[in-house]
């Protein structure tokens, strides 16, 4: 049975993040996130990715990321409006 409902919880939530440019062309990322959700308990989070510039508009990257139940590989395209 599927139950439809509205769920309340509150908590918090903390991440840090950071990127830098190996050479002119690759990027590469990575982040830490923690939530705690007070009634559903908390998790922790990490993803480390790579980016590589096509052109001055466009990134194509890659990315893992994991948490204490699951893990998974992404990629990911990326267009920046002003360059």
């Amino acid at each position: 049975m599927t139950y439809f409902g509205s769920v309340n919880n509150s908590g918090y939530g903390l991440g840090l993040g950071l990127r830098s440019n190996l050479i002119d062309k690759v990027e590469r990322f990575g982040s830490f996130d923690y939530v705690d959700l007070s009634d559903s308990g908390s998790n922790t989070s990490f993803t480390l990715g790579m980016g590589y510039r096509l052109t001055k508009r466009f990134q194509l990257g890659a990315l893992y990321m994991a948490d204490q139940d699951a893990s998974g590989y992404g990629i990911g395209f990326r267009f920046y409006f002003r360059k």
